[in-house]
């Protein structure tokens, strides 16, 4: 869990409204709290502790502190080319009066707890509009420099509205077990990872494999390895395609992995389950 010194107040170390069509590649860096980005319009990639995260309109994205991560523009021409984030930084500070710290947060929400108790290295939401308004008062306030009181209590209402977000997040797992369960039916063919599918439907990867887990019993790679062998057995009984290519057709880029699946699933060798249903049919 993020705690934190509970003693301590929060107030902004970064904050930016960062609007551009040129490229721009951000080095490592991290922060002593949390990081939030609303993507107001465009799209443009983050790699947070080593995982690949694309963000685009609406998203939220917040990333958990001490965890490195850079982002990464690669700019464009035209109006496609361009891209408008919001964002800003937290730590800790000296108490001053007037002020809300730390420790009095937590213990008024349940929610911030909750939320920070299952924040992994991020958290992606595909809907952050309803904080973007206090997102941008924080950042009108803090270029102004004008009062250390009341970016405090932007940040605590923004930390709240964050944490209430997220429970409506994650109180709609079925929603998005659905979601994944279409990606994987329609784009089976072209995922290499799991972090596809998490990039596919803007959450958090270690979030993913939990709920679908928890939800649908089965783990997100059996469930896809599911799809991809119903898929080649269709290949085997209705169409002429060599079995030695049908790897590449479902995904899975080797022909021993599908030998492996194909018969662990299907109890034969994918030539016997060809060569049955063809004398079925004579």
């Amino acid at each position: 869990m993020i705690i934190g010194d509970r003693d301590s107040i929060l107030l902004p170390d970064e904050y930016y409204h960062y609007s551009t069509r040129k490229s721009y590649v951000m080095d490592d860096h991290s922060h002593g709290f949390l990081e939030v980005n609303y993507m107001v319009h465009g799209s443009a990639t983050y790699f947070v502790g080593g995982e690949k995260v694309v963000l685009r309109a609406r998203n939220l994205l917040v990333i958990r502190s001490m965890v490195p991560h850079r982002l990464v523009c690669r700019g464009g021409t035209g109006e496609k080319g361009t891209f408008s984030i919001l964002g800003t930084a937290f730590s800790g500070r000296e108490t001053l009066p007037g002020t809300i710290h730390l420790g009095a947060l937590l213990e008024g929400s349940e929610a911030l707890v909750g939320f920070l108790e299952e924040l992994g290295p991020y958290l992606l939401m595909r809907n952050g509009s309803p904080v973007m308004g206090t997102l941008e008062q924080l950042i009108g306030e803090c270029e102004t420099l004008a009062d250390p009181v009341y970016m405090n209590l932007l940040v605590n209402k923004l930390l709240l509205e964050i944490a209430r977000l997220s429970q409506n997040l994650y109180s709609n797992g079925f929603d998005h077990i659905e979601e994944i369960k279409r990606v994987i039916h329609e784009e089976y063919h072209t995922i290499q990872s799991i972090q596809d599918i998490a990039s596919r439907v803007c959450l958090n990867k270690t979030y993913i494999q939990r709920i679908f887990k928890q939800q649908a019993g089965c783990t997100i790679l059996q469930y896809m390895t599911g799809i991809r062998m119903q898929r080649a057995a269709a290949l085997l009984r209705d169409t002429d395609v060599n079995i030695g290519e049908i790897d590449s057709y479902i995904g899975l880029n080797s022909r021993h992995n599908f030998y492996l699946l194909f018969r662990k699933t299907y109890g034969m060798s994918p030539s016997e389950y060809r060569r049955q249903h063809r004398e079925q049919e004579k």
